[in-house]
C-alpha cells in the first residue's frame, strides 16, 4: 500500500495513450465499463512506455515511445493543472518524493491489472480478421449500432468494435460503430486520423444531430 505505480493501456489503436499515477475518473471509468484489466503496471520512470500498436498487420515487437500524463490525473487529481503541462510532468521526481497519504490505483488480482509491459501476452487481431469486421458490418445492414448512421454508400467509415478488447472476436464480442462512435470509446484515440476528419467534414453535421438525440 502506497507504493507508487504507473498503469497505461500497452495495446492500442491510433494515436498513443496516456499515462496514469492516480485513481482518476478515467481509471474508475473503465473499471465501471468491465474494461480495466486493458491496463499494464509498471514503474518506469523517464516517461517512455512500451507500446504494442495492435491492428490489421499483427504487429508483435512493442516498441517504445514517449507518453503524456493523463489530465484526469494531473488536474482533477493530483492539482497540477498550473504547474505542469501533461507532456513535462515529472515522473521520476514524483517517484522520488514521499507522499504518505498516496493511494495507487487498485492493482490486485481479483480488481485490477496485475501483468507488466513485458509478461502481457501480445494482443493482436487474428489472421482472418477482415472477414471477422465484414461480416459485423454486414449483420448490422452497414449502420452504426450506437447512433444508426447510415454508411452503406462510404463503408470504410463503419468499424467493428471490440466490446473486450482484441483478444476476443467471436461475433458477440464486435459492435459495429461509425468512426466518429469509436472514437468517443474509451481508450481510442482517433480523433487525429485522416478518416476521422473526412468523416466529420462529410457527415459531421449528420452524426452530430444523431447524437445530440
Amino acid at each position: 500500500q502506497g507504493r507508487k505505480v504507473v498503469l497505461y493501456i500497452r495495446d492500442v489503436m491510433g494515436s498513443l495513450p496516456k499515462y496514469h499515477v492516480v485513481d482518476c475518473r478515467t481509471l474508475r471509468g473503465m473499471r465501471n465499463a468491465g474494461k480495466y484489466k486493458r491496463y499494464v503496471v509498471t514503474r518506469r520512470t523517464d516517461g517512455e512506455f512500451l507500446l504494442n500498436f495492435a491492428d490489421n498487420l499483427s504487429r508483435d515487437n512493442p516498441e517504445t515511445y514517449r507518453l503524456d500524463i493523463c489530465k484526469n490525473c494531473l488536474w482533477k487529481e493530483l492539482n497540477l493543472r498550473y504547474v505542469y503541462t501533461p507532456d513535462a510532468f515529472p515522473l521520476a521526481d514524483w517517484f522520488n518524493a514521499i507522499d504518505p497519504g498516496y493511494a495507487p490505483p487498485p492493482t490486485d488480482a481479483l480488481y485490477g491489472p496485475k501483468i507488466t509491459p513485458i509478461t502481457r501476452p501480445i494482443s493482436n487481431y487474428p489472421p482472418d480478421w477482415n472477414l471477422r469486421s465484414l461480416q459485423c458490418r454486414k449483420n448490422a445492414e452497414w449502420k452504426c449500432e450506437v447512433c444508426s448512421i447510415d454508411l452503406r454508400l462510404a463503408p470504410k467509415f463503419l468499424h467493428a468494435h471490440h466490446l473486450r478488447g482484441t483478444g476476443y472476436n467471436q461475433p458477440k464480442d464486435l459492435q459495429a460503430l461509425c468512426i466518429g462512435c469509436h472514437a468517443e470509446q474509451p481508450s481510442h484515440y482517433m480523433k487525429h486520423l485522416p478518416d476521422y476528419l473526412e468523416f466529420m467534414e462529410l457527415h459531421g453535421d449528420t452524426w452530430k444531430q444523431l447524437t445530440s438525440n
